[in-house]
């Protein structure tokens, strides 16, 4: 059972931190004694290793054990049918746990603190399951399909929201955030990369469009209004430009400076 413990923990941390990509806080109440608070076999005190607590009929409803066959300071309760549904524990190293199980004994939440992290999963491991918690000072919420994570929603370092979609190989698909001076940005991804950037800067609005080779045209509304396309080459230096070129003219620049007028007459 102490493996079971231990992958369980270790499938915890694992996700949270794919989730690069994390409810629970780490509040701790201290009793201020005379002395040390110790077990002692003292009139009124009662030291075991083990208690275990049963119903009318003498079924096994609980156990508070000092150190459970997982090697965790914990309390488990039992349904009547003896499957465990909920334990709370402290691990030897000091990480408290909390764990409750459906019906069938299947985990079905998960919290943890480990140092300043706090970490909630809901769902079982095979299913679709939700990551709630604050992982270095930042909070997240990811969602994912039992096999990997399809859905991040996160505060960046510098507390800037950001939202990500996965595609079916777990790869980044599309993203939504606020960067710096409140510019929005909208992206699309394929096959690890870049594809379109939708942004807006000022009173200007940007349009990205690339492929495999990087950013390939440019299409945009500048600041006084003006609209224009600008077209790339493989190693992203300006080819052409499509846009008013004076008197209401419409006009190709080429790389040398030279205006071919298209304007229709």
């Amino acid at each position: 059972m102490s493996n079971q413990h231990g992958r369980a923990r270790e499938r915890l941390w694992t996700l949270a931190a794919m989730l690069a990509a994390s409810v629970v806080g780490g509040a701790a109440t201290h009793l201020s004694l005379s002395g040390a608070v110790q077990a002692q076999g003292t009139a009124g005190v009662v030291t075991a290793t083990q208690v275990n607590l049963v119903d009318g009929a003498g079924r096994l409803r609980g156990v508070l054990a000092g150190s459970d066959p997982g090697g965790l300071t914990s309390i488990t309760l039992y349904d009547q049918a003896g499957q465990v549904r909920s334990t709370f524990g402290v691990e030897p190293d000091g990480t408290p746990l909390i764990q409750l199980n459906g019906p069938n004994g299947e985990t079905r939440l998960r919290a943890t603190v480990q140092g300043r992290d706090a970490i909630v999963v809901t769902g079982a491991e095979a299913e679709g399951q939700g990551l709630f918690g604050a992982v270095q000072g930042r909070p997240l919420l990811t969602l994912g399909d039992g096999a990997r994570g399809r859905l991040q929603l996160h505060l960046t370092a510098e507390g800037l929201p950001r939202l990500a979609l996965a595609d079916g190989a777990g790869q980044e698909a599309a993203s939504l955030a606020v960067g710096s001076d409140d510019m929005p940005q909208l992206a699309l991804s394929a096959g690890n990369r870049r594809r379109a950037v939708l942004t807006a800067v000022g009173d200007a609005t940007v349009l990205n469009l690339g492929g495999a080779a990087g950013t390939r045209l440019v299409a945009g509304v500048a600041e006084d209004g003006a609209p224009s396309i600008i077209f790339l080459d493989g190693q992203g230096a300006f080819m052409a430009s499509l846009g008013e070129v004076g008197n209401g003219r419409l006009g190709f620049v080429d790389a040398t400076g030279e205006v071919t007028d298209v304007t229709s007459r």
